[in-house]
């Protein structure tokens, strides 16, 4: 199983249980993953956001949204990221912000009861003004 079987980029229009964003409001229509069995890359362009006071960033961001298959409904799922500590919800919509992975080179592992599942990169994606 690769890591486009766990996850994927919700629709532009989707929106965000986190106030009245949408997708679109986070990333460009272009944004993808490339696939590399488990180990995924984002590549394309994460959109400022000023403020999203929200979702607790008050000073805003570039934030990346993922969507985990079906198959991890109602499971644990451990985020190991960049500047926070990893966190651990029953969650299947994660936001992931950006910039601090973006210049350090670092990834997020998500893991579903304590199995790694897969990894992004996003040292790549452009991060817009």
């Amino acid at each position: 199983m690769t890591g486009a079987d766990r996850v994927s980029i919700p629709a532009q229009g989707q929106s965000l249980e986190l106030g009245e964003k949408k997708v679109s409001d986070l990333i460009s229509p272009e944004t993808k993953i490339q696939w590399d069995g488990t180990d995924g890359v984002v590549i394309g362009t994460l959109k400022k956001l000023d403020e999203w006071t929200e979702w607790g960033a008050p000073d805003g961001g570039h934030f990346f949204p993922v969507e985990l298959d079906s198959q991890y409904e109602g499971m644990e799922i451990t985020v190991e990221g960049v500047s926070t500590p990893e966190k651990t919800a029953a969650e299947r919509l994660w936001i992931l912000q950006a910039d601090e992975a973006h210049t350090q080179r670092k990834k997020f592992t998500f893991k579903a009861e304590g199995e790694e599942i897969f990894t992004l990169d996003l040292s790549q994606a452009e991060l817009s003004a």
